[in-house]
């Protein structure tokens, strides 16, 4: 099986955070926290603010390691590294994305992220609490 580091930026404003509608043909239609793979010689911190700039368009910055994930896809082992970032900018254009906004953090369960993200939207409730 093949294996995939990637990273997802969870942006952080007061009590929420911004949540993205996945577009095109893998995970169409599913939300997520913005992010994609590690390049190489790249660490995770580096890549979570390359994919939020790619993205979203914000200059971000990373605040804290929030968690990890596994999931599997068509033959593949992706490893999901989170991390809370912030920015002074507002996200003014999605080029991965087909709708964004920002919620309440406790709100990320009504919405249909993978099933793997469980674990990151878990870790995510108990950062936001402290």
């Amino acid at each position: 099986m093949k294996r995939m580091e990637v990273v997802c930026g969870i942006l952080r404003k007061g009590d929420q955070v911004y949540v993205a509608k996945r577009m095109g043909k893998h995970a169409d239609g599913v939300w997520e926290f913005p992010g994609g793979k590690i390049e190489d010689g790249e660490t995770p911190e580096a890549a979570v603010i390359r994919e939020l700039w790619e993205e979203l368009h914000v200059h971000a910055e990373v605040v804290q390691y929030v968690g990890d994930t596994i999931d599997h896809q068509e033959g593949w082992e992706i490893h999901v590294q989170a991390f809370l970032c912030i920015s002074k900018e507002e996200p003014t254009q999605l080029t991965a994305h087909s709708e964004g906004h920002w919620i309440d953090s406790d709100e990320v369960y009504a919405y249909s992220f993978q099933k793997a993200d469980l674990v990151i939207l878990d870790r995510l409730q108990e950062v936001m609490a402290c």
